[in-house]
């Protein structure tokens, strides 16, 4: 009677309920976050046209093919570097410069360009076009848990007298994707009138200590960690790493062996050099064995050394080609697991490995220990009352640079390449 078709539309509305509330199920999840696949570091390198040369030996490296991990952002400061980089199959972003800057001028400018980059999230990789690219050097960094890492040096001496050890700008690795660097790298990067020196004096000036207190650079064979101790700053604990000179070289030995299988084994070369011209640094390298570029011209692209074009591009998939033609279907001399193509004292490769798998808190993936680089020891002693107060009132000056940089456009005009909106 009336109660059964009362029980009736009250199931049927229980029932039209259920569905409502299940149709609407995905769409309260359809707007969740998933995980994406972390982006490709950015490799950033800055030169003009009386570093050309430089710049071919650099991807005729026997390691120059690992470059293509990562997103490669060339900054050219001239117009005529841009048309001599086409001919090697790669383009450029432009920089405004001052006429009459020099190289150390050159190298403070890019920093806007990274900090701009940084501030996006993105993790940057900057790299001098002389420091020769052995092995692959991303698996360590990606492994090395620490916000900044840089290779060693011994400049400015401030730096050194004091920690042991000075950053070098010419190969460090900087991570975007990490919140403490975001907050730090105006600071880091202010004031910026030679990049090097002030970095290097900024990171002081941001209390930085190591854990062993003082690095001995230059013979160092692990990896060596400290950290900001910035009070009240939302960077106070950022961690910093030094690589090991062993495998990061500055200062080369003469007759260091820069092959792939040599014992200890040299991952980047950057070897230090008295005088920054384009011609003093083609000597160095070539007396080092480290200069690639055939003393004919190679027009065919099918040298010993072939020039990597840009990576993801037509020519690239065409040089990629040659090269898996150019290599003999077996060799007995090859190392295990080289890739067919690549020259015999490339490393080989594990396609995707440290790649685009990395999600997430890369840094604890893996972590330091895999660098055999732990550390131990008792913090650096805290800074006396008078250093704190210079500290304090360095801080405040920072910070009020830093406000006015905010309401005007800092640095220098740049351009960022195109295709990097794409990839």
């Amino acid at each position: 009677g009336m109660g059964h078709l009362l029980s009736l539309l009250l199931a049927t509305a229980a029932v039209a309920a259920g569905q409502v509330a299940v149709a609407a199920k995905p769409a309260s999840t359809a707007n969740v976050t998933q995980p994406a696949v972390a982006a490709r570091p950015v490799l950033v390198l800055v030169l003009n046209s009386k570093y050309a040369q430089v710049f071919e030996n650099f991807v005729r490296a026997p390691g120059a093919v690992h470059m293509a991990q990562f997103d490669v952002h060339v900054v050219c400061t001239d117009h005529r570097i841009a048309g001599e980089l086409a001919n090697l199959g790669w383009r450029c972003s432009t920089m405004a410069i001052s006429r009459g800057g020099g190289a150390a001028g050159v190298y403070t400018k890019r920093i806007p360009y990274v900090v701009s980059l940084i501030r996006k999230g993105r993790d940057v990789l900057i790299c001098d076009i002389d420091a020769i690219w052995i092995k692959d050097p991303l698996p360590e960094l990606l492994a090395t848990q620490a916000g900044i890492i840089s290779s060693p040096g011994g400049s400015p001496p401030l730096a050194s007298a004091k920690l042991g050890v000075a950053f070098c700008m010419g190969f460090i690795f900087l991570r975007g994707s990490d919140p403490q660097v975001r907050d730090a790298i105006v600071p880091l990067t202010t004031p910026m009138n030679e990049d090097q020196t002030d970095f290097n004096k900024n990171m002081i000036r941001e209390g930085l200590a190591y854990d062993n207190v003082k690095v001995p650079y230059p013979h160092t064979t692990v990896t060596y960690y400290g950290k900001l101790n910035a009070k009240e700053e939302p960077y106070d604990g950022l961690r910093i790493a030094m690589l090991p000179h062993s495998r990061f070289q500055r200062l080369c030995a003469p007759n260091t062996d820069f092959s792939y299988n040599a014992t200890g084994g040299v991952t980047i070369a950057h070897c230090h050099n008295r005088g920054k011209q384009g011609y003093l640094k083609v000597k160095k390298l070539a007396s080092i064995k480290l200069w690639f570029v055939p003393a004919t011209a190679d027009l065919s692209g099918l040298g010993s050394y072939p020039p990597m074009p840009e990576p993801r591009t037509p020519k690239w998939t065409v040089w990629q080609e040659r090269r898996q033609q150019q290599a003999p279907a077996s060799s007995s001399t090859a190392a295990p697991g080289t890739v067919p193509g690549l020259h015999p004292l490339q490393p080989p490769l594990q396609p995707g490995a440290a790649l685009l798998n990395v999600t997430g808190d890369r840094y604890t993936s893996g972590g330091h220990m895999a660098t055999g680089a732990a550390t131990t020891g008792a913090q650096a002693a805290v800074s006396t009352a008078s250093q704190s107060k210079s500290i304090a009132r360095e801080k405040a000056n920072a910070r009020e640079k830093r406000a006015a940089s905010e309401q005007s456009p800092r640095g220098v005009a740049v351009q960022l390449p195109r295709r990097t909106l794409s990839d």
